[in-house]
This record gives structure tokens, sequence and C-alpha cells, in this order.
């Protein structure tokens, strides 16, 4: 497991132990994880194209191909020691437009252009169809500019928009998507199942909050089923909650939902994150994808292979 970008914790914004942690912002740093041993390590300074450190970007990896994906986000003094004398209020945050591409075997960075917005929290998914497989960018928020502060307005991008990148021919695509979409927001998470057949793959998404001010996050889960890139909306049986800023893992046939923020939490102030109050829905929520069941429990022993469930096959066609 290699780790890349984030924020470095500046002392005083995040009181959330008495054990606060103060750490220097640094220039951009790869670190890798030996899962047996669980022991972090700081990577030698990888060679290729400079990259500077970014958060909020989207991810995805090509596990078997040592190959992980960084795309779009934001850059500012709090990622980045290049940016030290940056201020968020100055508008000195940098939104980014690019791809980058690290080579976990070579230790390489690759950093190129979209040419398309610059996007933040961005959904980005792995598609293993063509030669070396497709990234699908979904959804994010953009201030149309490549610079902004914390009251420069965003908007979210719409979901009938979704951007395509071949990475064997290296080129971005935008591909119109139809049928019933969620409305624009970020937030949310993604994981993306395949069928048997290979005849369709299909992202999931859950929940996410609004793009523009408070709000509630919502609880729906939306399917786009590519290649037919349409939308459908979920019925969805059992308890879930609204999340927002939350994590999505596919085991077989459960999606685990982990973390994020819920609709009836109070919103801490800023300057002391100490005084946020405590989250009253379950931390892991678990969603049978084949049922479309919200589950109250998990048994890692159990599982079945995706299959489409009806309610996607009638609308893009095929059993």
């Amino acid at each position: 497991m290699t780790r890349y970008g984030g924020t470095f914790l500046n002392k005083g914004l995040f009181n959330l132990t008495e054990n606060e942690i103060d750490e220097d912002v640094r220039p951009s740093e790869v670190w890798s994880l030996n899962t047996k041993t669980l022991d972090w390590s700081k990577m030698p300074p990888p060679g290729g194209d400079k990259v500077v450190g970014y958060r909020n970007g989207g991810t995805a990896h090509i596990p078997e191909k040592g190959l992980g994906f960084f795309y779009g986000g934001r850059a500012g003094n709090t990622t980045d020691s290049e940016f030290a004398n940056w201020t968020d209020i100055d508008a000195n945050q940098w939104q980014s437009d690019c791809l980058l591409t690290f080579d976990m075997e070579k230790n390489v960075w690759t950093n190129s252009s979209s040419g398309l917005l610059p996007v933040i929290i961005p959904s980005l998914l792995y598609v293993p169809i063509g030669k070396d497989g497709i990234l699908v960018s979904v959804g994010g928020i953009t201030a149309f500019s490549w610079s902004f502060g914390w009251d420069t307005p965003v908007v979210g991008k719409i979901l009938d928009e979704i951007d395509i990148y071949d990475i064997a021919n290296k080129k971005w695509y935008t591909q119109r998507a139809t049928g019933y979409m969620p409305i624009n927001n970020t937030g949310f998470c993604t994981v993306i199942a395949r069928a048997s057949d290979n005849s369709s793959f299909n992202i999931f998404l859950h929940g996410g909050i609004p793009t523009k001010g408070a709000g509630n996050a919502w609880s729906d889960v939306y399917v786009l089923s590519l290649p037919s890139f349409v939308w459908t909306k979920i019925e969805t049986t059992g308890t879930s909650a609204g999340r927002g800023g939350h994590t999505c893992h596919l085991i077989k046939n459960k999606m685990i939902v982990i973390g994020g923020r819920g609709s009836d939490q109070a919103n801490p102030a800023w300057g002391g994150y100490d005084k946020g109050a405590c989250d009253p829905t379950p931390l892991v929520n678990i969603f049978d994808i084949n049922t479309f069941q919200w589950d109250t429990d998990y048994d890692p022993k159990d599982g079945q292979s995706f299959l489409v469930n009806k309610s996607i096959y009638k609308v893009i066609g095929g059993k």
C-alpha cells in the first residue's frame, strides 16, 4: 500500500485529543505500508515529473500493474511547503486539472494535464476494459478558476457528464449519461461491480451532501451502468443513514460504508473541532448490491458473486 497527498496537521486547528500533534508542512512525499508488520516508511524521492502535495483528489489503483492515480484536487499552505506563504483567506489555493500517475515498481511520477475543468473531490474508478483499461471520473466540484479561497463560489459537476481517461492512448473524453441521475452533490462514495459475462460495469453511488451551503446528507443509492452510461435510482429496503464524506468498499456483493458525517450532527465551530457533536448513527453500514437491502450485520464468510439486479437490467437491457 502506498500513500500520497493530504493535509499536514497545523497546531491549533484540530484539537481532537489532549495529545495534539504539530507537524511542519513538508514537500510532497510518498509513503509505503508493510502490510505484514503494519509499519509505514517514507520512500526515496520519486523520479519523473515534478509533483507537489495535493489533497481532495480522486484516487484509483491497478494493483496487478503497480500503478496508482490521483486526479484533480487542490494544493495550498497545508499540503506542500512550496506554498508556505500562501493563505486560504487570500484565495491562495490551487485547483488542479491534472492526472498524476505513480509507478510503484519504478518509483516514478507522471504528471499530465487533462485539458478539462479543474476539479476537487471527484470519484475516480478503474474499469478493466480496452487495452489497458480506463479511468472514470464522476462528480466533484469546481471553482471555474485555478486559484480560489474560502469565499470563492463553487458548483458541482453535473452528473450527466462523465469524464473518461483511456490509459493506453493517454486521452481524455467526456461521455453524456442519461437516466434517473443524482442531483449535483459531493462527498458521496462509489464502488464498481462487473456482470459475470462482462456485459456491463455498474458504479454504485451512495449518499453525498449539497455542493452549496448547509443541508442534509442523502442516503440514496444510484447506479451508473457502463457501457450504456445510464443512471438508475435504486429502491432500497432496510434502514440506512444519510452520509457525506464517507468511503465505500466492495467485498463480493457487500458494499461496506465507513465513516463520514450524518445530517443529524451539529456542525462544530471553526477553530475548535473538539466541539463537534458525536454522530448517533452507525459508523459502519452494510449494503447488499444484489438484493438492494441494508443489512444489520456482516459475516466475512458469507457473500456471493455480483448479480445484475432486475431493477438495473430492465433499464439497460439483458438479464
